[in-house]
């Protein structure tokens, strides 16, 4: 399985960083089954002051998934919770990947770009 941790952290700005890791759940070393989570983790030394955020993940320059959070008539104020959501999804392998996330709280909006390709579903030896 293929993670991406979204690390948000939010005090004067909102700084964003992407976290890659293929994490092997069968027997063969380095083997990507198409899985992938994406998971947001979204830190604040006090609450939330009108905080949303989402991404698009595009492949080909088509997107294939797009969330925005909070979800219709829904508010975060605070979270003790390492991640505040985490998405599956099913990618092809060896394709080239573009997810554009954006974060905006308190009026500031941040967007960063992260690319990355996914693995081959052979194993290296």
């Amino acid at each position: 399985m293929l993670k991406i941790k979204i690390l948000v952290d939010i005090d004067s700005n909102i700084s964003i960083n992407f976290l890659k890791d293929l994490i092997n759940h069968s027997n063969l070393p380095n083997a990507f089954s198409g899985e992938c989570e994406i998971s947001v983790s979204i830190k604040k030394s006090t609450n939330y002051d009108n905080l949303s955020f989402g991404y698009q993940l595009k492949n080909n320059n088509i997107i294939i998934n797009e969330i925005e959070k909070p979800d219709p008539n829904t508010l975060y104020i605070r979270s003790d919770q390492e991640f505040i959501d985490i998405q599956l999804l099913e990618l092809l392998s060896e394709n080239d990947y573009e997810l554009i996330f954006w974060c905006e709280e308190s009026g500031k909006k941040s967007e960063e770009i992260f690319t990355f390709t996914s693995p081959s579903p052979y194993p290296t030896v």
